[in-house]
Formats: C-alpha cells, sequence, structure tokens
C-alpha cells in the first residue's frame, strides 16, 4: 500500500532555488502519484490579482520509509543516505528533461518544466500548467484515432532516443491529451529518464517501471540489454491497452499470438483483413518477449504504423 501523505488542499508553499529565487504557490489538490513524488495542482496569485496554475511534483519516494512532520519530509536514519541520492538524481532528471524540451523538436510534445526548488526537507519541480487529460481516461473515437496517437508518441520517443535517452515508463497515465484544432500528446513523467551510456556502470542506475507495460530486460533489471527496444515494448502494450482495453498477457507476447480482434473496443467489421493482419504483425513485432525478436528502433514502428 502507499503510505506517502499528500500535502493538504489550501497548503502554502513558499519555493526557493539555488540561485534564492522565490515563487509563492497554494496547494489545490493532488492529481496523480509515481514512484518517486506526488503530483499536485498549484496556483500563485499574480499583480494583477489573476490566478497563474502549475504542475508541482514533490519528491517523495514510494519506497523509502518517510513520515511527514508539519509538511516536512523525514526520512527514517536507515534511509537517510538513499533519500539523499535519490534526491540528488531528482534534480539531475529536471536537468536531462530540460535538455530535451530545448531540443528544437519536442516544444509540443512534452510538458514544460520551470525550475527545480528547495522547500519542505525535499525538492519540488514546477511546471507549466497542462492538460488534466491522459490515454488512462480518454477513449479514443475510433481505430484510426488510437493510430494517430500512438505515432505520435513513437515520433517523440524517436526524438528523446536521438539525443541519447531511453524514456522507459510509457503507460496510458504518462500520456497527456492535449484538445486543438487536432487532438495532440504531450509526455508527462520523466523520472524513467535513462542514458544509454550508462549501461557500463550498473551501480549508478536507477532503474523503475510499470507492471504490464515493461518489457522483461526492464523488469529483471538487465541493464546491457535495454535499448530503444526497451520503449518498443511500451509502444505495443499502449496501443494494444487502447484496443483491448487491457494489458498484454503473457499469451499476447508469444511470437505466434494469435489476436481476436473481435473483442476491440471499436467495430472491428469496419476492419479488412488486410488491416488486421497488419496490426497482428504490429503486435508480434513489439511486444515480443526477447528483444531481438522487436522492431529495434521507433523508425521500424513507424513505418508499419503508417501501413496501418
Amino acid at each position: 500500500m502507499d503510505h506517502r501523505i499528500a500535502l493538504k488542499p489550501n497548503t502554502p508553499l513558499w519555493l526557493s532555488n539555488d540561485s534564492g529565487e522565490m515563487i509563492h504557490c497554494i496547494i489545490k489538490n493532488e492529481i496523480g502519484r509515481g514512484g518517486s513524488c506526488i503530483v499536485y495542482e498549484a496556483v500563485r496569485i499574480t499583480d494583477t490579482g489573476d490566478q497563474t496554475l502549475y504542475r508541482i511534483k514533490e519528491f517523495y519516494p514510494y519506497k523509502l520509509h518517510i513520515s511527514r512532520n508539519n509538511n516536512e519530509l523525514v526520512p527514517s536514519v536507515h534511509d537517510m543516505d538513499s533519500f539523499q541520492k535519490e534526491q540528488k538524481q531528482f534534480r539531475c532528471d529536471f536537468s536531462h528533461t530540460n535538455k530535451l524540451f530545448y531540443s528544437g523538436d519536442n516544444y509540443s510534445s512534452m510538458t514544460n518544466q520551470l525550475d527545480v526548488f528547495n522547500q519542505n526537507g525535499t525538492s519540488y519541480i514546477l511546471s507549466a500548467y497542462s492538460s488534466k487529460n491522459t490515454l488512462a481516461a480518454y477513449k479514443p473515437v475510433n481505430l484510426k484515432e488510437c493510430i494517430t496517437l500512438i505515432k505520435q508518441v513513437v515520433y517523440v520517443l524517436g526524438n528523446i532516443h536521438k539525443m541519447g535517452y531511453l524514456y522507459l515508463d510509457i503507460k496510458p497515465d504518462n500520456v497527456l491529451i492535449v484538445d486543438g484544432y487536432q487532438k495532440q500528446v504531450q509526455l508527462f513523467d520523466f523520472n524513467s529518464l535513462f542514458e544509454w551510456k550508462k549501461v557500463n556502470q550498473p551501480n549508478d542506475i536507477r532503474l523503475s517501471y510499470t507492471k504490464g507495460f515493461a518489457p522483461i530486460e526492464l523488469q529483471t533489471s538487465k541493464i546491457k540489454r535495454l535499448g530503444p527496444h526497451t520503449d518498443v515494448y511500451s509502444v505495443g502494450a499502449l496501443l494494444f491497452y487502447l484496443l483491448f482495453g487491457h494489458i498484454p498477457t503473457v499469451p499476447d507476447c508469444e511470437i505466434d499470438a494469435v489476436y481476436d480482434f473481435s473483442k476491440i473496443q471499436y467495430d472491428y467489421h469496419q476492419c479488412d483483413d488486410r488491416l488486421l493482419s497488419s496490426l497482428c504483425h504490429f503486435f508480434h513485432n513489439t511486444l515480443a518477449v526477447y528483444y531481438a525478436d522487436r522492431y529495434q528502433n521507433m523508425e521500424e514502428v513507424l513505418d508499419q504504423l503508417l501501413i496501418i
């Protein structure tokens, strides 16, 4: 069970960064949790009296023994060193995400993290306000929209891979749906970013994943087997989830798996045999248990999605 205690609504935060700059926010409500943090919606009152909304991530790791005392986070003596080490990594994750955001291709595809601050014995990452809608709650109107949204996710992941990182935690909760002239996706949580160059530094690596969306090499921490093919599996699991309404099971990941498309959440009678065959081919090459049996990069994934 998750025993973490969230900040209560209307809790004030006087956030300060390493340069001494401060910002005053008020917590509105908790909107989600990850393995390393609790995410809140917060508000700041401007000089004009208007409200500016933000997203705030509070570093508060799930697996450590931490108590909350008058909003202050106090790790146990046994977990103090781990807390400080992971907090340092939390701040490094901010730097990595900032680098990716300003790489030139990801402005509209990633949430904009503004700064990292200190208070209450922990760290907070302040992000620009973004959509509340995630793929966990949003139901695409048809099969075509499912494919379109997944194509956008693949595009962002391809850019991240080109920058030397793996995402490692693709799941419905981490994909925001932004309404506009046409629906767009934004990736939200980057606490699982992994630099390829660290494959030979296993002692410095912190891996996290979500059951059902992570392949076997990630679940078993086979560091040297991680690569773009690891995110490829998660993309396959994400599309499978959108179509069938549940995560793939072990039989769905067999190299010769048979899929009953009559059970997808959309009218399969509108699909011809070529489309269903292409979907089957896609799942065989994304959900394969052995990493070498999958598509090896996002370009190959995108090619098959274009065929579909």
